[in-house]
């Protein structure tokens, strides 16, 4: 009697009710960000490769949270697995191989976002361009291997969702820790970049402290992804429906926690234009014509006078449009591309020689 199969109850066990509605507020402030940073983009008509991915890296998240909706609800997960049918099992395996299979874009997108970023917003030298160059190609080949090893840790590779049939098999978890172990130490080196380069700028002190600290509000995703290797580490492997709860939740923050840190400078620099334009305009100083932008001769890219042009991240992401309008020889629209109220001391800090 004591062998006798006992099925799990059909009801969504706990902790899932609650995990879940941690998963929809964050998908919902990743989602506002999101349109934020669109609204952003489209005032000034600057979509650029920072922007795709991360579009890229939010839409591979919706997927994740379909899935993590699936877990529970078709695959029955939160229940120990000898309450599971095979094929209740094959069903919940399913869902845990597709949701790995979007977790590690998501994540690698979001990176890759904020690198192209900080080539936006910064001078790029040789020695930048080479150090985002190499995070890149790094991010890269980390993706590609994850992919690989997910797809091929059993053979054949139908076993992963096929309970019975007969494979082999990789110990996967020490796998996905040195993976986890990566990502972490990419945050280190995402977080770090933008810290030394602000406080090379010409701005106040207590400017330079709040743009790091935008910039350092994505060490909680390198938190995150700490807590979801530790939860990780105590997976039961022959338990994976009752055991894999925790690390599918922190996974899922990991995700969204990345979308928002990311989307916050963006966030921070489309609220400073609301204010300036709600702001009474004091006519400025000298504004009759002492300014002078002169366009011509040998060179089209303009060369950097003083540094007040940087004294805030609005400012420097106009200035890669700027830039990018010089290039194309359209110097009206390279003055509009920058902010009216900006325009005097665009003026004072670009001369093209």
């Amino acid at each position: 009697m004591s062998d006798m199969f006992v099925p799990h109850p059909d009801t969504i066990p706990e902790p899932w009710p609650r995990y879940i509605a941690v998963m929809s507020v964050l998908t919902f402030l990743s989602t506002v960000t999101i349109l934020l940073r669109v609204i952003e983009r489209w005032t000034h008509s600057s979509f650029w490769w920072d922007d795709w991915t991360m579009f890229s890296s939010f839409f591979v998240s919706l997927g994740f949270f379909a899935l993590f909706i699936l877990c529970p609800t078709l695959g029955g997960a939160g229940y120990h697995v000898d309450t599971y049918t095979v094929p209740q099992l094959n069903t919940f395996l399913k869902i845990i191989y597709a949701g790995n299979m979007v977790y590690n874009p998501s994540v690698c997108l979001s990176k890759v976002s904020i690198i192209f970023y900080y080539r936006r917003i910064f001078a790029i030298n040789y020695h930048f361009r080479i150090y985002t160059n190499v995070l890149l190609g790094a991010l890269g080949i980390l993706l590609i291997s994850e992919e690989l090893g997910l797809t091929f840790t059993d053979n054949p590779v139908e076993a992963q969702w096929n309970v019975g049939m007969p494979h082999t098999e990789i110990n996967s978890a020490p796998f996905w820790l040195t993976c986890g172990i990566a990502y972490i130490i990419f945050d280190v080196l995402i977080l770090a970049t933008p810290v030394f380069q602000v406080w090379k700028l010409k701005m106040t002190r207590g400017r330079k402290w709040l743009v790091t600290g935008l910039f350092l509000l994505g060490s909680t995703v390198a938190v995150a992804t700490l807590l979801r290797l530790i939860y990780v580490a105590t997976v039961d492997f022959n338990d994976l429906t009752y055991t894999d709860t925790n690390p599918a939740l922190w996974a899922g923050i990991e995700i969204h926690l990345s979308i928002i840190c990311m989307n916050l400078p963006i966030v921070y620099t489309l609220f400073r234009e609301v204010r300036r334009k709600r702001q009474p305009r004091p006519k400025p100083k000298g504004a009759g014509g002492s300014s002078l932008v002169t366009f011509g001769s040998k060179s089209s890219m303009p060369k950097i006078v003083n540094n007040s042009a940087y004294e805030n991240l609005e400012l420097m992401e106009r200035r890669h449009v700027y830039e990018a309008y010089v290039e194309s020889g359209d110097p009206a629209r390279a003055v509009s591309a920058m902010p009216l109220s900006n325009a005097v001391q665009v003026q004072r800090s670009y001369q093209v020689v």
